[in-house]
């Protein structure tokens, strides 16, 4: 397989091409049920990072961990003595020649995608990843490099975690108006069953891993309901027609959809749907649930409160701690606040501002977080390949994109 990339054809003044072989050694990872062992110990790595211990290590020293099987695109930066999985490389730098650190940087911006042998299960080759070519400047200018990019980084990521937290506030902010909206009639619980309850369930039809577009027919995932409002665009496009034939259950104006099952943090979530879409079809995981008397907006309104979150928590049952369900038998016996017409409509309108709220904010979020990023990674290709230079003044690059933030708004 010939290279995804390539050196620029002018390199940088004191910039040498090479390939990866050039400057570092591949070596293999391997089991550790032989030697597991109870913290302290050497830290076993896998694509996701340490996650046990060692009585043993394979190698001491500053190395890159690549995956070689599974998760192959997240290189890993360790030193010390430690033990890494078979399904992992990690590598021996020649550090006459190569920064361990520089490296690092150079290996998170590689078309790991290009170089997937595999697809159920993505696989890369010693083979390809030595032949991956690069530019390098001296040792001390490498060195300048990857501590920049310390700096750098650390700047983004931590601007990053506080718009994770910040986002994080405003949830428990908007959660802690929607309780409050329900408070003064919580002393009156009406099972829901008495309510009138009319329910459908969806059916398990095979989907493809886009959404449906135009007048295709979709079938909904689970988290279409888990974001605390309906999103239309969680759904996998059917495509089979005898698929498409399985089809049974659609989204209906004036209801709710509810997802009996799945993690516990997850089950029993529900919104209300406003208005129908008839080309999108629920799956088995969840049910279509309409509320007589008028209440199926309030309802929908109620399952956004912490206290119809704990009602799920006291029925969800399963052997298994990551997939849990309930019985639409216990969940119609859940008691629901249930004042006059007039409060009814008054809540109801309450929250869906309050929701509309969070829907707008958390895009808003997302978009500056996704920017982050992408500057993060933009700024490293940049530096391991010569394009700025790290040694004249720059302006932080989290300001730039504080800027541009605004500039979007």
């Amino acid at each position: 397989m010939s290279s995804a990339t390539s050196p620029r054809e002018t390199a940088p003044e004191g910039w040498r091409p090479a390939r990866l072989r050039d400057v570092v050694s591949f070596r293999n990872g391997a089991d550790f049920a032989h030697v597991e062992a109870e913290e302290p110990g050497y830290p076993v790595y896998g694509s996701g990072g340490r996650f046990r211990w060692a009585s043993a290590w394979l190698h001491d020293g500053p190395s890159v961990l690549f995956g070689r099987k599974g998760t192959i695109d997240r290189p890993i930066y360790v030193t010390g003595r430690f033990w890494t999985v078979d399904t992992m490389y990690y590598t021996v730098p020649n550090q006459r020649l190569i920064s361990p650190k520089f490296l690092y940087y150079w290996a998170t911006r590689l078309p790991f995608d290009y170089y997937s042998t595999g697809t159920a299960l993505p696989s890369m080759t010693q083979s390809d990843l030595g032949s991956e070519p690069l530019l390098l400047p001296s040792i001390e200018v490498q060195q300048q490099i990857a501590d920049y990019l310390d700096h750098e980084t650390a700047e983004i990521d931590a601007f990053i975690a506080d718009l994770r937290r910040l986002r994080e506030l405003e949830s428990e902010r908007i959660n802690a108006e929607v309780d409050i909206s329900f408070r003064a009639f919580s002393d009156h619980l009406v099972p829901l069953k008495r309510l009138g309850l009319a329910r459908e369930s969806g059916v398990s039809v095979n989907g493809v891993a886009w959404p449906a577009t135009g007048s295709e027919p979709g079938v909904l995932r689970t988290g279409s309901v888990s974001k605390g409002y309906f999103d239309p665009a969680e759904n996998k496009a059917v495509l089979e027609p005898e698929e498409r034939e399985r089809l049974a259950t659609p989204v209906l104006a004036d209801s709710l959809i509810v997802n009996r099952a799945n993690t516990p943090d997850l089950v029993g979530r529900g919104v209300y749907v406003r208005h129908a879409h008839p080309n999108l079809y629920l799956s088995d995981l969840l049910w279509r649930v309409q509320v007589g008397g008028g209440c199926t907006e309030y309802v929908g309104a109620w399952m956004a409160s912490r206290a119809y979150a704990e009602s799920i928590a006291r029925i969800r049952v399963g052997a298994s701690a990551t997939m849990q369900k309930i019985s639409f038998e216990s969940f119609s016996r859940i008691g629901v606040p249930l004042p006059n017409e007039r409060s009814r409509r008054e809540v109801a309108i309450r929250v869906d501002e309050l929701r509309r709220g969070r829907a707008r904010f958390e895009a808003d979020i997302d978009a500056a977080i996704a920017l982050a990023k992408e500057r993060r990674a933009a700024l490293i290709t940049a530096a391991v390949t010569g394009q700025i230079d790290v040694t004249s003044r720059q302006k932080p690059v989290v300001d730039s994109i504080q800027t541009a933030i605004e500039e979007a708004r």
